[in-house]
């Protein structure tokens, strides 16, 4: 008899999403075009603690002229996986490094972006993160690595500068 296979019982979802925000970027000394530096950044966590199923995101570090970020006017110099073993809490921080080649022909004053839950695999603005689909499994794909920030997403962006010296290659 299939007619009593069914129960509802109510229950009350609370909704508690992390809020992950680029506190300072920073690179080691002035480097030469084409050749390396660290980029070096914290991130603190203004929400609620990240899932503990969420097993990791990326930080993405881009390099422009332009202030403002612009991906189509950015280039990518490196992306980091950051993990979750040991949750983030709700004030929680973390600072991480990554040596970038700079590219070659550079040369003055430049941007250095750090994007925090920077998305898929291509590294997109937090601004083209989207959730479709509306099936429970793939959100549970999407947060497993990526951060539930809800609908705030456009303030995961931290710039520093770096000065660059042109060299010939």
């Amino acid at each position: 008899d299939e007619a009593n296979n069914n129960l509802e019982d109510p229950a009350v979802v609370t909704r508690a999403p992390s809020d992950l925000q680029v506190t300072s970027v920073a690179a080691s000394g002035s480097p030469f075009s084409g050749e390396t530096t660290t980029v070096t950044w914290s991130v603190t966590n203004t929400g609620a603690e990240v899932w503990t199923a969420t097993r990791f995101w990326y930080d993405a570090i881009w390099i422009s002229q332009d202030s403002t970020f612009d991906r189509n006017r950015a280039q990518r110099l490196g992306v980091k996986a950051h993990s979750n073993a040991t949750p983030l809490s709700s004030g929680g921080s973390y600072t991480e490094s990554l040596e970038v080649n700079v590219p070659a022909g550079f040369d003055g004053e430049y941007y250095l972006h750090v994007i925090t839950d920077a998305g898929d695999s291509r590294f997109q603005s937090p601004q083209e993160e989207r959730f479709s689909g509306g099936f429970n499994s793939s959100a549970l794909t999407l947060y497993s690595r990526s951060v539930f920030e809800e609908f705030r997403s456009d303030n995961n962006v931290g710039q520093g500068t770096v000065s660059i010296t042109y060299s010939e290659p």
